[in-house]
């Protein structure tokens, strides 16, 4: 069971201090990121949740599609 979560300033996501280089499992979490109202962040899956260790920003532009 992972005991730490946690996003560093670069957007990598941790799992125990391991990096998680399965995209998709990064992904989902990010997609189930939120705020609490006390500041801090959580991922919500299911009926389950666990605090997230951010380093700095959690979100991180990977891509910028311009309008025409």
């Amino acid at each position: 069971m992972v005991s730490i979560l946690r996003i560093d300033k670069e957007g990598t996501w941790y799992a125990d201090y391991n990096p998680i280089i399965h995209r998709k499992i990064s992904k989902l979490f990010a997609e189930n990121l939120q705020k609490d109202e006390n500041g801090g962040f959580l991922v919500y899956l299911g009926n389950e949740s666990m605090p997230v260790e951010v380093e700095e920003t959690p979100f991180v532009v990977a891509e910028v599609v311009p309008e025409d």
